[in-house]
């Protein structure tokens, strides 16, 4: 009797859970109270598994890598010299969301819950040119060092989901972080005191493939 009771539970389980991936593109803003900032492209893709929980909700868990990336720009002078700098920073995470999803019809959801993010790398370039008395000097280098940025952030994310058929769903997502992903350094405190903390909006469109 036991056995047949959980090969039912088992059986039950089954039919309310689905697994499947997701590739997307992400486009990030990062705040800064001395920058101008751009953003820039980067891709996130991982795998998900849905358990359905009633004909309204379903909970999504997944699990992805994902890349932030922005452009900075910040114009200056230093008594007076004029000096211009550009720099491209590109951040890696493993990010873990988990999404509570209510089917509104048949096919369209809302999509909102927390996510963790995990620090695996960064990469930054810039180019600074300084212009004193006609004189023009130009050059490039990093400002980055890992240890800048904290190992685990978090946010909360807000989106739709659509499946265009039985197989294929297309998502939209808005994440706001919620806490600092930097923790000392140049990307946390700059000579005037101003950068303090930086903090993550991205938009992400994704396509996944549900088995």
């Amino acid at each position: 009797m036991a056995t047949v009771l959980v090969i039912v539970a088992q059986s039950s389980i089954a039919q309310k859970l689905s697994w499947g991936v997701k590739v997307g593109g992400t486009i990030s803003v990062f705040n800064s109270y001395t920058d101008s900032i751009r953003p820039i492209g980067t891709f996130h893709g991982g795998g998900f598994a849905e358990y359905k929980i009633n004909g309204k909700f379903k909970v999504q868990h997944e699990i992805l890598y994902a890349e932030e990336g922005v452009k900075l720009y910040n114009d200056y002078y230093e008594g007076n010299r004029f000096v211009s700098t550009t720099e491209r920073l590109k951040l890696k995470y493993i990010n873990l969301p988990v999404i509570l999803k209510y089917y509104v019809i048949k096919n369209l959801s809302i999509d909102a819950g927390p996510q963790i993010g995990i620090f695996l790398d960064a990469n930054s370039s810039y180019t600074s040119r300084s212009v004193l008395n006609g004189n023009v000097n130009t050059t490039k280098g990093t400002n980055l060092s890992n240890g800048d940025f904290r190992r685990f952030n978090g946010g909360l994310i807000g989106g739709v989901s659509y499946n265009l058929t039985e197989h294929f769903i297309i998502q939209g997502r808005i994440y706001q972080g919620l806490t600092s992903f930097t923790k000392g350094g140049y990307y946390h405190d700059d000579s005037d005191g101003a950068r303090k903390h930086m903090y993550t909006t991205n938009v992400q469109l994704s396509v996944g493939y549900e088995f």
